[in-house]
């Protein structure tokens, strides 16, 4: 009885995981091509619009931190790096980010 309830468990946070993964990935593939179009205000209003609901996926924070610095904002930029950095999942692209 205690297999199939952890069993049951870990299926439910890995369709938890794989759901809230779904809805970013648009979102940042969106977001990438308003960047390439030159529209950052664009791209930082789809990213901070998922970043609701997923405030610790770190493709989306390392994205909306490059947005802020491509828009100058820099202090908004080393905060989103700093939350991408806090993250458990940050790799070295991440501490590359800030510098």
């Amino acid at each position: 009885m205690k297999y199939y309830g952890l069993v049951l468990m870990g299926l439910l946070c890995f369709l938890a995981g794989f759901s809230q993964n779904s809805a970013v990935k648009p979102a940042l593939e969106n977001a990438r091509m308003l960047m390439q179009q030159g529209d950052y205000d664009g791209a930082a209003a789809a990213l901070q619009q998922v970043r609701q609901q997923a405030p610790l996926d770190l493709d989306l924070l390392k994205n909306l931190s490059y947005v802020y610095y491509l828009q100058r904002d820099f202090a908004r930029s080393i905060e989103t790096g700093k939350a991408a950095v806090a993250t458990d999942s940050a790799d070295q692209q991440t501490f590359q980010i800030l510098g």
